[in-house]
């Protein structure tokens, strides 16, 4: 079985390789003023949207007790 990895850049001379896991791509509606500051934070933190947002949900559910 073939392993697929998706690089995320750490700093300008650092490269993190993370294994994809099977997920599921999924669709919501948020706010103009949601998304600029999912922007801004994403860029302040070196991480895509799609990253940050996945972290939010998972210490969210962490946090919950669900994971």
């Amino acid at each position: 079985m073939e392993s697929l990895f998706r690089v995320r850049k750490l700093s300008d001379t650092e490269y993190e390789l993370i294994p994809f896991k099977e997920q599921e791509t999924i669709s919501f509606k948020i706010t103009e003023e949601e998304l600029k500051a999912i922007d801004q934070i994403a860029k302040q933190l070196g991480m895509t949207k799609s990253d940050l947002i996945r972290k939010a949900i998972y210490e969210f559910l962490k946090r919950e007790g669900m994971l």
